[in-house]
Parts: C-alpha cells; structure tokens; sequence
C-alpha cells in the first residue's frame, strides 16, 4: 500500500494492516467496505477517505458511499462519504449530496456547517449545473 494511505490511516495500526493484508489477496475493495460496516465512526470515516484516495468506482460509491449520507451517519461519516462523491462529471451522486445538504440546513447538530460545506464542496467538484439552482 502506498505511503500516503497509511498516513490518512494515521494511529489505526489495525484497519491499515487489514488494508495492507488485502492488497496482497485482491480483496481491497471487499475489505475498505467492510471496514465501512463496523461500529467505530474513525474507522468508517478513515475507510471512506481511503476510498475517496484511491476513486472507488461509481458502482462501489453507489452501494457502499451513497448510504453513508444518511441523517442517522455520524457527521464525521457524512462529511468523508459527501467528499468520496466529489468527482468531476459524477452528476448521478448530485441528488444524493443535494438530500445531504438539504438535510443538513435543517438539522440543530452543532456539526451541521462540516456537512454543509462537505456537501457543497463536493456538489462544486462534480460540477453539474442542475446542483446550482437548489443551493
């Protein structure tokens, strides 16, 4: 695994030696979702940044990422799964940002701002026009 990804991985000796360990099998994809599965929200959050590191593919993003917006996500979730959908000409994850966002602007969590420019940050990297006239 690259130097960079352990860095992102940080003080997670465990989730990086599981990716590191996978890498060699083939079965990263299956592990970096796995690691999206667990309880512990730094583990999910790190996942899907090392997901968005490495551009997971649309289909991946869209089974595994797309759920992580959920308003029952944690914030730290919701912002590293909005910012693993920012890629240029991904107009199919602008409704799923948009409810994000939306979501976000009504909610009262002390959070909300992280999600919010999360949201929009990825919205303006995908850079379709039909995201400009609901912001």
């Amino acid at each position: 695994m690259p130097d960079g990804y352990q860095t992102i991985l940080g003080e997670h000796g465990e989730l990086a030696g599981a990716l590191v360990k996978a890498s060699a099998t083939s079965n990263l994809w299956t592990e970096i979702e796995a690691q999206t599965a667990v309880k512990d929200t730094r583990t999910v959050e790190l996942a899907l940044k090392v997901a968005a590191q490495m551009k997971a593919g649309e289909d991946w993003c869209r089974r595994v990422v797309v759920p992580r917006l959920a308003t029952s996500e944690p914030p730290p979730v919701q912002r590293a799964a909005a910012r693993a959908l920012g890629r240029a000409g991904w107009s199919w994850a602008v409704e799923p940002l948009l409810g994000t966002l939306t979501n976000a602007l009504e909610s009262a969590t002390n959070d909300r701002r992280s999600v919010i420019w999360s949201a929009a940050t990825a919205l303006g990297e995908i850079g379709s026009a039909t995201a400009v006239p609901p912001m």
